[in-house]
């Protein structure tokens, strides 16, 4: 400071004091009001940080759950879709090979993979029925011939062993119902000639 004579210099001395004292109160208050913003723009930051990190985690976890949904919903989709169909047509071909025809093909009716699947498993069962019809008629067909042809068999052993009585007497199939007339019909022309023989030679005898 710059030293004046007399009160004057004094009060201009007490003058500059009184300055630099204020000069000094607003820098340390200034100092302060800094020191309070930065620490409020820190602390506001920090909020913001955290709500950011919040919004994000929060999108984050929305995001994964609709994943989740879209996922889950897709697997019910093709499960329903395929997967459950594809399960049925598995089993039907699983019955259609132990031998059960009596079943209904799922899926038939579709205009996809899976129906054409479907309508070629009918077309296997409807084979199969037909087969097995079939299959039966001839086992009945062989047993009626087995049948006609032990009875004719045993009558013709008999009637070698000179019994003229050897006619047919159980029911023959429509089918050989014709050989039956004509074997017994022949049995009984035969009877007449034996018979016709018989009396010609009692007449040569007498």
């Amino acid at each position: 400071h710059r030293k004046h004579p007399g009160l004057k210099g004094d009060l201009v001395e007490a003058f500059d004091h009184a300055v630099d004292a204020l000069l000094e109160s607003l820098a340390v208050e200034l100092k302060a009001l800094n020191e309070n913003r930065i620490a409020a723009s820190e602390a506001s930051a920090e909020r913001l940080s955290q709500s950011t990190s919040n919004t994000v985690m929060l999108a984050l976890f929305i995001s994964i759950l609709g994943t989740a949904a879209s996922i889950g919903i897709a697997y019910w989709v093709v499960k329903r879709g395929v997967v459950t169909p594809v399960n049925n047509l598995e089993g039907r071909m699983a019955e259609l090979a132990t031998g059960r025809h009596d079943i209904e093909i799922p899926c038939a009716a579709r205009g996809d993979e899976l129906g054409a699947m479907g309508r070629a498993l009918v077309v296997f069962r409807d084979a199969a029925i037909e087969q097995k019809k079939l299959t039966d008629a001839k086992a009945v067909a062989d047993a009626e011939q087995q049948t006609v042809v032990e009875t004719v068999g045993n009558h013709l052993a008999s009637l070698a062993d000179g019994d003229l009585t050897a006619v047919i007497a159980i029911e023959f199939p429509e089918s050989y119902r014709a050989l039956k007339v004509n074997f017994n019909a022949a049995i009984g022309k035969l009877n007449e000639l034996i018979g016709s023989v018989a009396v010609g030679a009692e007449q040569i005898r007498t």
